[in-house]
C-alpha cells in the first residue's frame, strides 16, 4: 500500500511539472479581447471584436491621420473613433462592397489584398495598412465600384459605420464646446460676450498637441 501511495504522489508531481513546463514554453501573443462598442454610441451599439492591441490601435490612427475627411479632428474625437472600428474577416473572392449599393462603412485594411471593379473591369487594388470606402463617410451617395477580397487567406478588416463617426463627433463637439465656453468667459477680451458669440467661436476653434517646450510662435 505505502509503494502504491508513494507512486500516485510521484506521478502527480511529474504531472503537475510537465504541465507547468508546457505553459511556460507556449508562445505569448498579442491578445484580441472582445469587448463592448466604445465611443458610448448608442443606437448600433452591438457586440462585435474590436481594436485592443498596440499593433491594431496603431494601423486605425495611421489610417484616420491619412485620410483628408477626419483633418483637424480633437484628440478625444479620435480615440473614440479608434474605439468604434469593427474587425470584419472575409474570406478569399468575397464582395465587400457591390458597385450602385448605398454607401456605409469605410474600411481599413489589416492585412490581404483588395481588388476594385468598375463595370466589371480592374480598375486597382489596395493591400495592408491602405483604407477605402472614405467616402461613405460624407454623404449616402451610391458606391461607385466594387471591392473583392483577392489572394490566399482573405482579408482582415477594420470598418467604421458613418452614423458612429456622426454620433461621436456630434457629441464630442457639444462637450467641447461647453468646456471651451466656460474657459473663454475667464479670458479677458471674451469676458463680456454673450453665449451665444462665444458658443460661435468655440465652435470655430480646432484642438492641438504642443510639445514640451516647443516654440508656440515668434515676435515677428
Amino acid at each position: 500500500m505505502l509503494i502504491i501511495a508513494i507512486c500516485t504522489v510521484l506521478a502527480v508531481v511529474l504531472a503537475f511539472l510537465f504541465l507547468q513546463r508546457k505553459v511556460k514554453n507556449s508562445p505569448i501573443s498579442e491578445p484580441v479581447i472582445n469587448k463592448p462598442r466604445g465611443g458610448g454610441i448608442g443606437k448600433r451599439m452591438r457586440s462585435g471584436i474590436f481594436a485592443t492591441t498596440k499593433h491594431e490601435i496603431d494601423l486605425i490612427s495611421k489610417a484616420i491621420d491619412g485620410c483628408f475627411i477626419f483633418s483637424g479632428i480633437g484628440i478625444k474625437d479620435k480615440e473614440d473613433l479608434i474605439d468604434a472600428f469593427e474587425k470584419d474577416i472575409v474570406k478569399e473572392g468575397q464582395m465587400i462592397i457591390t458597385q450602385g449599393d448605398k454607401a456605409s462603412f469605410f474600411y481599413v485594411i489589416q492585412s490581404g489584398i483588395v481588388n476594385f471593379f468598375v463595370n466589371g473591369e480592374l480598375v486597382g487594388h489596395r493591400s495592408d495598412g491602405e483604407s477605402f470606402g472614405d467616402l461613405a463617410l460624407l454623404d449616402d451617395s451610391k458606391r461607385n465600384a466594387s471591392c473583392i477580397s483577392h489572394g490566399e487567406g482573405g482579408c482582415i478588416l477594420w470598418r467604421l459605420h458613418k452614423d458612429d463617426r456622426l454620433q461621436i463627433m456630434s457629441r464630442n463637439t457639444t462637450k467641447s464646446n461647453e468646456v471651451t465656453v466656460e474657459m473663454l468667459k475667464n479670458v479677458p477680451p471674451f469676458r463680456n460676450l454673450s453665449n451665444l458669440v462665444l458658443n460661435r467661436v468655440a465652435s470655430s476653434l480646432t484642438e492641438t498637441k504642443i510639445l514640451k517646450d516647443a516654440v508656440i510662435f515668434k515676435r515677428g
